[in-house]
């Protein structure tokens, strides 16, 4: 009987596939969920993208000047860029800065409701990118 059970148990096959599967299957979804956490990352970070340049180009394209409620109405379109369930935790800083001799000056600021605050943007070196009369409308 133990001769026997050693040649049996030892040349069998039958479950070669079923340990495979478990080494495999844990890479595997690992691999899966990671890239479905990749993808909507990637998803979001473009959405954020779009409403930046949303917002700052209905602003730039009021030629003299815009009020607080013009803004108002342009961070409204966040929430047609972005779900609503998301658009909630999101916030627009809006800065136009103009070039005042060779000092680049911040004429006015908004900030969106909602979301977390924004850092400020680096402005080392917009003043390359201005002539005089013009300005840059940033947002973050």
């Amino acid at each position: 009987m133990k001769k026997m059970f050693r040649k049996d148990f030892l040349k069998s096959d039958s479950g070669v596939a079923a340990i495979e599967a478990a080494f495999i299957i844990p890479i595997m979804l690992a691999l899966y969920f990671g890239m479905v956490d990749l993808t909507n990352f990637v998803t979001y970070n473009k959405k954020l993208t779009d409403v930046s340049m949303v917002v700052s180009d209905s602003v730039a394209q009021y030629k003299n000047s815009i009020t607080r409620a013009q803004v108002t109405d342009i961070e409204n379109a966040i929430a047609l860029v972005m779900p609503a369930s998301q658009a909630a935790g999101v916030q627009v800083d809006v800065y136009d800065y103009y070039l005042n001799g060779a000092t680049l000056t911040k004429r006015w600021s908004t900030k969106s409701p909602g979301g977390t605050a924004c850092a400020a943007p680096n402005t080392s070196g917009y003043s390359n990118m201005m002539g005089p009369g013009n300005d840059v409308i940033v947002a973050v």
